[in-house]
């Protein structure tokens, strides 16, 4: 799934840590790590802090792993009965956080540059999870760290184990967006239910974006084969599938195509169609939910296509700028004026939104995905299959997809696989009654009812746990 950049608060920045406690106060219920999120501009924002004792007094990093960020040094921590205040700063200003210490929760708000809203800590504590979480970094075959998290069920194992796979775009190992974390929801449910999970950060992760245009999917479906190799080589883990969510299904498709080792494959808003009819089907489902005029949805479509065909046979896509650019001006014009008041310059948004739009069609990343067919590898496949698909998914359309892997599936007479329509599901598998992207954000941060069952039914299948 192509992920939308949200411009954070916090940013990267440099420097020693620094502490300005006082020193009489009894800090220890800070110590330790705090997971929870901030909300800016109406939109969840995850973050982690760990609080230490250091010889000067009480220190802590930051981390938002939703950025790449890590090991932000935090400033000015105070602890005053039950007020909370420490800093951060950062390149584009100091950012101010007090809040209310009750128990194991930090509620409060963060202010930078005149910007006030509301952030909420939970004190993580192990002893709150029957399993344990372990932080590992896996070195991919060409020295790149890849860092996750392994969740490993109570007992000695070994444990059948999966691997998360996320979808397109720079995501983090919980795959959050707009505040939701279907993968650390995922692995917290399997491993309660006896399965180990591995997820990592995607490698482009918090690097620059030409980076990703230039990545194949193929290319980082070897970061989970060394992923595969290094759960291989823990004693506790024993059979091993893939669990991938949308351009992570392609990923588990070409991995278990080649290994007859893997145990099994499942995935969430996967697809059976080529890469180019996904992204035209996907353009118009939008367009519709969103209001466009059909006048709008066939003129975007038609130029679409005419990307695809100039990128696959290597035109000259600058070419196609000004006809683009026409066509984002009229789209804007539609909008009401206070709308496109919120675009300022509207000459300096379209031709940025043009370049981007080209620069990534002059990536590696969508000639490969273009002509991907998961047909075939779908017709290699030996291993059990769970597809499911999300009733409203407007970035992988439920019944074209869900019939093209029915028929490759069935085509292969494959012994072991199920296709299933989760109703009222969108791409995230969140309830919806629409699946439009606009309303990610507002929509509640967890799955449609019976999701996880779903899963682990199918697993305990054919895992006799």
């Amino acid at each position: 799934m192509k992920r939308f950049s949200l411009i954070m608060l916090l940013v990267l920045s440099s420097g020693l840590l620094l502490t300005s406690c006082d020193e009489t106060a009894d800090q220890t219920p800070l110590l330790g790590r705090w997971d929870g999120f901030m909300t800016a501009m109406g939109i969840d924002i995850g973050f982690a802090i760990e609080f230490s004792e250091g010889d000067d007094g009480l220190t802590a990093l930051m981390d938002s792993s939703s950025q790449g960020a890590y090991g932000l040094p935090v400033e000015a921590i105070t602890l005053d009965d039950e007020a909370v205040s420490f800093e951060l700063p950062t390149p584009n200003g100091r950012a101010y956080y007090e809040g209310t210490l009750e128990g194991s929760t930090i509620t409060g708000t963060f202010t930078q540059n005149g910007y006030t809203d509301v952030f909420t800590l939970k004190l993580y504590n192990p002893a709150d999870y029957p399993y344990t979480q372990e932080e590992v970094t896996i070195e991919a075959a060409d020295g790149f760290p890849l860092r996750g998290t392994l969740t490993l069920p109570e007992g000695e194992g070994p444990h059948p184990a999966l691997i998360l796979i996320t979808g397109s775009g720079p995501q983090d190992r919980d795959e959050e967006i707009f505040g939701f974390e279907p993968f650390r929801v995922i692995a917290d449910h399997l491993s309660r239910e006896g399965f180990a999970v591995l997820r990592c950060d995607d490698r482009t992760l918090g690097q620059p974006l030409e980076m990703f245009n230039n990545i194949t999917t193929a290319e980082l479906a070897n970061d989970i084969i060394d992923q595969l190799a290094y759960l291989r080589g823990r004693d506790e883990i024993d059979a091993i599938g893939l669990f991938g969510h949308s351009e992570g299904a392609i990923v588990s498709m070409m991995i278990a195509a080649e290994d007859a080792e893997v145990a099994f494959i499942m995935f969430m808003g996967g697809q059976g169609l080529t890469g180019e009819e996904v992204m035209v089907e996907q353009l118009v489902a939008i367009m519709e939910l969103e209001g466009s005029s059909e006048e709008s949805i066939a003129a975007a479509a038609a130029f679409q296509r005419k990307i695809f065909n100039t990128v696959k046979r290597d035109g000259d896509l600058s070419a196609l700028k000004g006809e683009g650019s026409m066509l984002l001006l009229n789209e804007l014009m539609a909008l009401p004026e206070e709308e496109r008041a919120q675009l300022g310059d509207i000459s300096a948004y379209i031709e940025a939104r043009i370049d981007g739009q080209l620069a990534m069609a002059e990536g590696e990343w969508i000639r490969f995905y273009l002509a991907y067919d998961p047909a075939a590898d779908l017709a290699r496949l030996t291993c059990p299959v769970l597809a499911l698909l999300g009733e409203f998914d407007a970035q992988v359309v439920a019944e074209s997809n869900g019939a093209a892997l029915e028929a490759a599936l069935s085509a292969a007479e494959h012994p072991d696989y199920s296709i299933r329509i989760v109703a009222g599901a969108n791409h995230l598998f969140q309830p919806t009654e629409s699946g439009a992207f606009s309303e990610y954000a507002t929509l509640p941060k967890e799955f449609v009812p019976g999701f996880l069952d779903t899963i682990t039914d199918w697993l305990h299948e054919r895992f006799k746990m």
